[in-house]
């Protein structure tokens, strides 16, 4: 199981040597984007889970919401409700190490997301009937403190 608990920092040590410009050219680190910036990245206050089915579907939904976080203020937003667009794209099918580099952003900008509720995507091109779309603009905004509280978002 895989979560998005807003924006999380993993700390980059840089060395001088050759070696260790050698590995960050083979690692995911940028040296383009400074620990600095990152630290000016924040969530949205979802936690989400991402679940395949046993046809390989992947699915991304609101596993909690973190209290006090922008998701909850909304009182929109709701625990089960599956993640479908970011901005105007279309993540139906799309695993949560693909939304981890969308959704996170600037402290203060604000992430649009559209969720499913009451249904699921069946798959990237058909919806349940039963399903209810919405979006919602989010804040970004970092945690208040380091002991997140979660709420289960009414789901």
């Amino acid at each position: 199981m895989a979560v998005l608990p807003g924006a999380s920092l993993m700390p980059v040590s840089v060395s001088n040597s050759a070696d260790a410009v050698a590995r960050a050219k083979r690692s995911s680190w940028s040296p383009s984007v400074s620990q600095e910036a990152k630290e000016n990245q924040a969530g949205v206050g979802i936690l989400f889970v991402e679940e395949e089915d046993p046809s390989g579907f992947v699915r991304v939904t609101v596993k909690a919401l973190i209290e006090g976080g922008s998701a909850e203020k909304t009182g929109m937003v709701k625990s089960g409700d599956m993640v479908v667009r970011v901005g105007n794209q279309d993540v139906i099918g799309k695993p949560l190490s693909i939304l981890r580099t969308m959704i996170p952003g600037p402290i203060g900008s604000y992430c649009r997301l559209g969720f499913l509720r009451g249904g699921v995507a069946l798959n990237s091109n058909a919806v349940q009937e039963k399903s209810t779309y919405y979006d919602v603009q989010l804040l970004r905004q970092p945690a208040k403190n380091e002991k997140r509280k979660l709420v289960s978002g009414g789901g």
